[in-house]
């Protein structure tokens, strides 16, 4: 798998640097890895969008420049200086908004540029069209000119906060002073739970992490991968014949009752029952509900496939396409008996709505039917 590079890069819009330049305004980014560390005295590319009317707007400046981060991963640029690919920032008309900032980062390992975020404009374009669009009203009289007054006296120059804290009998770099900014050690609160320390979207145990929990009593944290790699059509078998999934929340649950009356050849079951993937073998189908944790954390997968190099996990926000253009296989069925059916899931909705009854709030699709799935699996 290809390597994580680049998980956020944060903003700050200096409003102020209008008056620098005319059409320019600065700007810092921050650029981490995905483990939470600065990208720090690297050389990296930034392409610069303004777009209009919304976070997706259509854009109607774009430039791209080179920065060097320093040693806390920090970049610092001056929009309206770059190499403009279109559009010209003084023929933005300001008043027409709003107007909204995408950034776009490529460290210069050929990858590419990814999007990092997008963010409101507000106090810097206020400040460009007030400097645009006043217009001055009819020039008045000369008036008598005043008394020249006496000079003043020029002011001290003042000291810097590092130059203060030198002067006051410290020694040290500005990171030395930086340091003893940080106050002492608090009390440890009380009550409290360790906490995560995995994240959603995290490229772990063989796949993408969607869904994580603590166990209530030990505080073990636990979490759901899903396999990046979707397979091929199958049909999920045993047609005609009663299967005691009843399980909706636990698809390992369902494989262990498939495999006390032996795993049916070419269906689903037979891929995972076998299936080793980046070294785990424990993979299973997901139940109802582990699939509805998927649709809902599906962006944090998507974007992490995206940078790791595996196809789009979704095609214009919606996950893959199959059977019609809704359905993927779950490992659960309905709970009746004498059935013929099976619940897949509709990755762009989850459960929503039915094929055969209206109050199922699920698909029943016969177990003869192929479709597409995703593996999934704890830890």
């Amino acid at each position: 798998m290809k390597q994580l590079f680049l998980s956020l890069i944060t903003v700050l819009i200096t409003a102020s640097a209008w008056a620098q330049s005319p059409f320019q305004f600065n700007f810092q980014a921050v650029a981490r890895n995905l483990a939470g560390n600065p990208l720090t005295n690297q050389s990296v590319d930034f392409r610069l969008s303004v777009l209009q009317g919304a976070m997706d707007g259509t854009a109607v400046y774009v430039e791209e420049q080179s920065a060097t981060t320093n040693n806390f991963g920090l970049a610092n640029l001056l929009v309206g200086s770059g190499t403009p690919s279109l559009g010209s920032l003084s023929a933005v008309d300001w008043a027409n908004g709003p107007y909204f900032l995408q950034i776009e980062l490529d460290i210069q390992n050929g990858e590419g540029y990814q999007l990092m975020g997008t963010s409101a404009l507000a106090s810097v374009p206020y400040a460009l069209h007030a400097k645009t669009s006043e217009q001055a009203g009819p020039e008045g009289p000369q008036g008598e000119p005043g008394e020249q007054g006496p000079p003043g006296e020029n002011g001290a120059t003042g000291q810097s906060a590092y130059e203060l804290w030198l002067s006051l009998g410290n020694g040290g770099t500005e990171e030395d002073f930086l340091a003893s900014l940080v106050g002492p050690q608090g009390e440890p609160g009380s009550g409290g739970s360790s906490g995560f320390t995995h994240f959603l979207g995290e490229a772990f145990g063989g796949g993408i992490v969607f869904h994580l929990w603590l166990d209530p009593i030990t505080g073990e944290e636990h979490g759901l991968v899903v396999c990046p790699e979707l397979f091929p059509n199958a049909k999920w078998g045993y047609n005609g014949i009663q299967v005691n999934v009843t399980s909706r929340t636990n698809g390992m649950a369902n494989l262990d009752s498939v495999r006390v009356i032996g795993v049916e050849p070419n269906t689903i079951w037979s891929v995972v029952d076998t299936l080793n993937y980046s070294g785990y073998s424990d993979w299973y189908i997901p139940a109802r509900h582990e699939a509805q944790m998927l649709a809902n954390n599906a962006l944090f997968v998507q974007n992490s496939m995206a940078q790791l190099g595996y196809p789009p996990f979704s095609q214009n926000g919606d996950i893959y396409y199959q059977h019609g253009g809704v359905r993927m296989w779950t490992s659960s069925k309905p709970p009746f008996t004498g059935v013929t059916t099976a619940i897949a899931w509709d990755p762009n909705d989850g459960f929503r709505g039915s094929s055969h009854t209206a109050s199922s709030n699920s698909y029943w699709s016969e177990r003869s039917d192929t479709m597409r799935f995703f593996p999934i699996r704890r830890f």
